[in-house]
C-alpha cells in the first residue's frame, strides 16, 4: 500500500486495520526504513497509535495520516512533502476521491459526498479530516492533551483542527497529493450519510462553541443553528420531503442545533 516515490522516513498512522503491529518498509537504495504504525479499533485506538507513533526513537520530525481503506499513487507523500516545504506548513491534507465497490445510486455521484476536494494548493483555515493528512510532530505534541481518549477519532480530530488553527499551525492545501477511497456497499445509504451529517455537523457546532470566548460570541452561534434549522425546513419543506440534499441538509441543521443547545445548558448548569 505505502510503496512509495518519497524516499525519507514517515510515519504512518493507519486507524482501523485488522491488527496492530509496528512493519518496516525497507529499500536498499535507501538509507532509512519508513515505519508504519497500524492500530485495530479493538485493540489499539487512534489516540494509542498517535502515542506509538510519538515515542519512537529517532523522534519523527512528521506523521502521515492515511485511512486503511483509502489507496495512495506512488508519488502520494512526494506530493505532501512537497507542499509542506513550499509552504513551510506545519500541515498538509490533500483530496480524496470515492471509489465504489458496486454502482452508486446517480444522487450519490451528483453530490460527491465521499469525495473531498479543493482548488488549488495553498493556505486554509484548518484541517478537514483524519486522512490524507501530513503534520509536523511538534504540532500533534503541542495540541495533544488526552484528546483522542476513548472518543471518535473524526468527532475527536475536529476538536483537535480547532486547537491546531488556535495555537496558529500554518496548514495548506495540497491539491496534487490525492488519494482513492473504496467506498464500501455499507455506507452507499442515504441512512448512513443522515447519521454522519448530523454527527459531523454536532462535533463541528460544539468545536467552534468551546473556540467563542465570550456569551456574545456563544449567542450568535445558537442563532446561526436557529437560522440554519429554518432554513433546512423551508428546503425540506419546498421539495416535499424528496430531496437528498434537503434531508442531508436538515440532518446537519438539527447536529449544529443540538451542539449549541447542549452548550447552553453546560453554562447554566456551571
Amino acid at each position: 500500500m505505502l510503496e512509495q516515490d518519497y524516499g525519507g522516513a514517515v510515519i504512518a498512522v493507519v486507524p482501523s486495520v485488522a491488527a496492530p503491529d509496528r512493519q518496516s518498509f525497507s529499500d536498499p537504495a535507501r538509507e532509512q526504513p519508513r515505519i508504519v504504525v497500524r492500530s485495530s479499533s479493538l485493540q489499539l485506538d487512534s489516540g494509542s497509535a498517535f502515542e506509538v507513533a510519538l515515542s519512537l526513537q529517532p523522534r519523527p520530525e512528521f506523521i502521515a495520516l492515511i485511512n486503511c481503506g483509502q489507496r495512495p499513487p506512488r508519488k502520494w507523500l512526494h506530493s505532501l512533502k512537497e507542499a509542506q516545504e513550499e509552504f513551510d506548513a506545519d500541515v498538509v491534507t490533500g483530496p480524496v476521491k470515492a471509489i465504489f465497490d458496486n454502482p452508486p445510486p446517480a444522487w450519490m455521484v451528483a453530490g460527491a459526498h465521499f469525495d473531498r476536494c479543493g482548488v488549488r494548493s495553498g493556505p486554509i483555515a484548518r484541517m478537514p479530516a483524519p486522512d490524507n493528512s501530513l503534520i509536523r510532530s511538534a504540532t500533534i505534541r503541542s495540541c495533544w492533551p488526552d484528546l483522542f481518549s476513548g472518543r471518535r477519532l473524526e468527532t475527536s480530530w475536529i476538536d483537535f483542527a480547532y486547537r491546531m488553527e488556535k495555537s496558529g499551525a500554518v496548514a495548506v492545501w495540497g491539491s496534487e497529493a490525492i488519494v482513492f477511497h473504496s467506498i464500501p456497499a455499507s455506507r452507499m445509504t442515504e441512512e448512513w450519510l443522515l447519521t454522519e451529517a448530523y454527527s459531523r455537523a454536532y462535533a463541528l457546532a460544539r468545536a467552534r462553541s468551546r473556540s467563542r470566548p465570550n456569551a456574545m460570541d456563544q449567542a450568535f452561534g445558537r442563532l446561526g443553528a436557529y437560522g440554519r434549522m429554518v432554513a433546512a425546513h423551508v428546503s425540506y419543506g419546498a421539495s416535499l420531503g424528496s430531496s437528498h440534499r434537503a434531508r442531508l441538509m436538515l440532518a446537519r441543521a438539527k447536529g449544529s442545533l443540538a451542539a449549541t443547545a447542549g452548550s447552553r445548558r453546560q453554562q447554566e448548569t456551571a
